[in-house]
C-alpha cells in the first residue's frame, strides 16, 4: 500500500507510472481496479493496481490519506454483509475495471 497525502501527489504518482509504461522496465501495469469513481462496499475509495515486477504479479493499493481512515469501518461493514450471504457489487466492480492500457480512467 502507498498512502499519498494529497490528490496532487496521487495524480503525480500515477502519471509517473504512466511515463514508465512502454519503456524497458521491470515494472508493468497488468490491471487497474478504479474504486475512486466506483467505491467499494461501505463507500471506501482507492485504486488497486496489479503490477508485474520481474515476472511476479503483486497488488499495489493507492490510498489518499483523507480516505484511509474510512478503510477499517468500511471493511467491518463488508464483513457483516458477507456473513449474511451478500455478494454485492463484486461483479459490478469487475465489470467496470479499466483495462491495463487505460490507467488514466483511474484518476478522479
Amino acid at each position: 500500500s502507498l498512502v499519498l497525502d494529497s490528490l496532487a501527489k496521487f495524480v503525480e504518482f500515477v502519471l509517473a507510472l504512466l511515463m514508465r509504461k512502454g519503456r524497458a522496465s521491470e515494472l508493468n501495469i497488468v490491471r487497474v481496479k478504479n474504486r475512486l469513481s466506483q467505491p467499494a462496499t461501505g463507500g471506501y475509495r482507492d485504486v488497486m493496481l496489479n503490477v508485474s515486477v520481474n515476472g511476479y504479479v503483486c497488488e499495489l493499493q493507492l490510498h489518499l490519506e483523507q480516505l484511509k481512515a474510512l478503510k477499517a469501518s468500511a471493511h467491518r461493514i463488508y464483513d457483516i454483509l458477507r456473513s449474511v450471504g451478500w455478494e454485492g457489487d463484486e461483479q459490478q466492480i469487475y465489470a467496470t475495471e479499466a483495462p491495463s492500457h487505460d490507467i488514466r480512467s483511474a484518476l478522479p
